[in-house]
């Protein structure tokens, strides 16, 4: 039995592990359905997630939301890029990533990338 358990906990860890990506940040108190996580570290309640207000320092809970109107001065003060058309607020990450964020494919423009790279 407390080997069906090891087993267990061990697949939800790896499992789990699939969906973290670089823009994830695990605080424990931030942990839970009722928590977003501020990309900029912290969290706020998830009732405040998308509510027209910013409560992140980062502005993290507005950025992504749909019909939300980015602030150029803030998304551009923070870890954020401005899409050239001014309609979405997007971390700088996914800058140059070969998928468009933007709507207007801003975030891919200009990249460079070496054919060697491209081979593997």
């Amino acid at each position: 039995m407390k080997s069906h358990i090891a087993t267990l906990s061990v697949c939800l860890v790896v499992c789990t592990a699939q969906f973290m990506d670089e823009m994830q940040q695990f605080e424990e108190e931030c942990l839970g359905e009722d928590k977003f996580s501020c990309m900029g570290g912290g969290c706020i309640p998830q009732s405040q997630y998308c509510d027209d207000v910013i409560n992140c320092e980062d502005g993290t809970d507005e950025s992504f939301c749909v019909g939300h109107t980015p602030d150029v001065k803030f998304c551009n003060a923070t870890h954020h890029f401005m899409c050239l058309d001014h309609k979405k607020c997007i971390p700088y990450q996914w800058i140059c990533n070969k998928e468009a964020d933007c709507d207007d494919g801003s975030d891919e423009t200009n990249c460079t990338s070496s054919v060697v790279a491209d081979n593997y």
